[in-house]
């Protein structure tokens, strides 16, 4: 017995960092971009789910457990949505140097 579908391409990808800001004074700005940057029709929706890899993309902060993390929901291309992120990521971090 399969337990795969041929043809089923939908799954949800979670990948977590390490990012204690719990106690931290960045917390709040830290909080907000993540916010901001997971907004629909917001920069990184936007670069996952206007390629058609994922239907939807955030980033969330677990500040209990210390972790940072990207969602990926309703994912057709697992790898391509998490080059995508990555890609927007170090695009990002060029534009404030």
């Amino acid at each position: 017995m399969s337990f795969f579908e041929k043809g089923l391409d939908v799954s949800y990808l979670s990948q977590l960092v390490p990012c204690n800001i719990m106690l931290s004074e960045d917390y709040y700005a830290v909080y907000t971009l993540a916010e901001l940057l997971s907004r629909t029709e917001g920069p990184l929706y936007t670069s996952i789910r206007g390629q058609g890899y994922a239907y939807g993309a955030g980033i969330s902060i677990y500040k209990w457990h210390s972790q940072l993390c990207f969602n990926a929901r309703e994912v057709s291309s697992p790898k391509e949505s998490t080059f995508s992120f990555n890609y927007f990521n170090e695009k990002q971090q060029k534009e404030v140097e």
